[in-house]
Formats: structure tokens, sequence, C-alpha cells
């Protein structure tokens, strides 16, 4: 990508068309955004550091003046001009940030894949397999991005400006924190993690409803209302490592878990689950989802099918 292009995206004086490749590009590597990051860098460093460009044509000194109501006068008007231009550079500046804080770009992890990212602030998300998550070109005042599915972050501190994941049911406000979050608005699936720091769940299908977290904490939606649990097993939280807990899971939910990491859909046509008691047991999902289910033969009897190219059944 040209970097006077980058430039002038930055700096807002891009036509329309001109604008739309610049987005297009950075939605098609997560590793372009932390380019234009290093760009504006070194654009903010310029603006600060840059010399004056009026060039004054030296006076003759002048004779010394024995009247200092009128020197302080003139230093008065012209620290009130030099405030009043610095005023208006700040809010310039500010303004230019906040309209690209409202410019979203969007990046998702195809099936069976896992997409992590770098957003501007240093924050690190890993996507799951499916998940979406929208996030501005800039941070503004707040920092606020948008997921669908299953993500993993670990939030860069900063207590002037709390970091806002926003699904369809509730926003989790973070200070400085690492949390899991899911949320499928299709079945009303929404439970969030919370692995270390501190965490605030607003929800936004019912008024007054928000609980304060703490690590080890495990919230979920039951109907409208959130409840409060403790983490059950942290190793359900080892998927960012590719790696599958199976145990302190029955049969079904390891299915579900298996649809959503690698993309497929699984209907179960056995007509008695297999009934696991598992203390321990984990799986490379690297492997692939043949190897998964052959180590689930292993312990529980079943046969499976694989009918279509994404449509496996179990019998």
């Amino acid at each position: 990508m040209d970097k006077e292009l980058l430039y002038r995206f930055i700096e807002g004086n891009l036509t329309e068309a001109e604008e739309r490749t610049v987005t297009e590009w950075l939605q098609s590597d997560p590793t372009h955004q932390e380019t234009l990051n290093a760009l504006w860098f070194v654009h903010d460093a310029a603006i600060v550091n840059a010399p004056s460009s009026r060039h004054v044509r030296p006076l003759m000194p002048p004779k010394p003046s024995y009247r200092p109501q009128l020197l302080l006068r003139r230093c008065i008007r012209i620290a009130a001009a030099v405030l009043l231009m610095v005023g208006a550079c700040y809010t310039t500046r500010n303004i230019v940030i906040e309209q690209h804080a409202r410019q979203y770009l969007a990046i998702a992890a195809p099936a069976g894949q896992r997409v992590d990212i770098t957003l501007q602030d240093g924050t690190t998300v890993c996507l799951n397999s499916g998940a979406k998550l929208e996030y501005p070109v800039r941070f503004g005042k707040t920092r606020r991005v948008k997921l669908s599915g299953e993500a993993m972050f670990d939030v860069e501190h900063s207590a002037s400006r709390p970091f806002v994941v926003e699904t369809f049911a509730c926003d989790v406000e973070v200070l400085g924190t690492k949390f899991n979050v899911t949320a499928d608005e299709r079945t009303r699936d929404f439970s969030t993690a919370l692995l270390r720091g501190r965490l605030r769940v607003n929800n936004k299908l019912s008024h007054d409803d928000a609980i304060e977290m703490k690590a080890d904490d495990f919230v979920s939606l039951k109907g409208d209302r959130l409840t409060l649990h403790r983490i059950e097993n942290a190793n359900d939280y080892l998927w960012p490592e590719g790696i599958l807990n199976l145990a302190g899971h029955d049969f079904r939910e390891i299915v579900k878990r298996l649809e959503q990491l690698y993309g497929v859909e699984i209907t179960v046509e056995k007509s008695e689950l297999p009934r696991l008691n598992l203390i321990r047991g984990k799986i490379s999902i690297a492997m692939g989802l043949d190897y998964a289910l052959r180590a689930l033969q292993k312990i529980a009897p079943f046969d499976y099918e694989q009918v279509e190219y994404d449509r496996i059944v179990i019998k």
C-alpha cells in the first residue's frame, strides 16, 4: 500500500474511492493495522516536533522602554493568541481522532480456524472458529469493540480509557485483564470467564442487571438475567493454545464443542448417548476433526460417518 495514501488517510484527506481502498487493505490482513499504527505514530511525532513554518525577519533591537504597563498588555495579548491557536489545534486533532474512531473494520475467523489479532492499543485477541470482531481504525476516549462468537482477550491496561466488548446481550467493561467471551445471538448463548483482573458485565436485556467479576468468576445468561458462578475447569480456556479439554463434560457438550471448533454440523442419531466421567483428557485441535473423533471413540462406544463435506453423523 502506498505510504502517501496512508498518510492522507490519517489526515482525513481521501476521496470515498480511496478510503474504500484503504479499508479493504486493512481488512485483508490483521498485520496491516500495525503498519498503519506505526505510520500514525510517525505522523503524530512529526506534528509535535515540527519547527514553525513562519519565517520572521529579524528586527533591529528596540530602544529600552520604561512603560511596563504597555509591555504587560502586549504579553497578555500574545499569550491569549498562542492559547487560542493551541486550543484550535487540539480541538481539530480530537475531531479527526473521533471521526476515525467511528470507522469500524471487521475480521472473522474462518470455519475450523483461529485468528490472532493485535489491536492498535496493544490488546491481543484470539478469535475462535466462526467468531467476528468489529473494531475502530483508531480508538477514541473509550476502547469499544463488537463481538459475535467466542474470543479470548488480553487487554492492555489503561485506567483512563476503559475497554468495552459489546455483544448482543451484554457489554463487558474492562480496565485491564484476560477473559473469555462467548456470544451467539442465534442460540442466545452468552458467557464470560474471567482469568485475570476485573470485569463489569452490564446486561442490555434486563434493566438494572450488572455483575462485578473477580478472577476465576464465570457469568452466564439464564433467560434474560445474569448468573454468577466460579470457573469449574480453567482447562476449558486453553483453546487459544490449540487444546480441547474433555474433562468434566458430557458427550453432547463435547460434540457441540467439536461443531464450533471445526465449523461442521454433527448429527447424533444414537438412541442412547455414551456416558462419560472423565477426570482428565485433552485433544490437540490442530490434529483435525477425524483425529478428535477417533480419540473420543477410545473412551465412548459410537460410530460416525461423513455424509457431506461439512456434515458428520454419529450412530
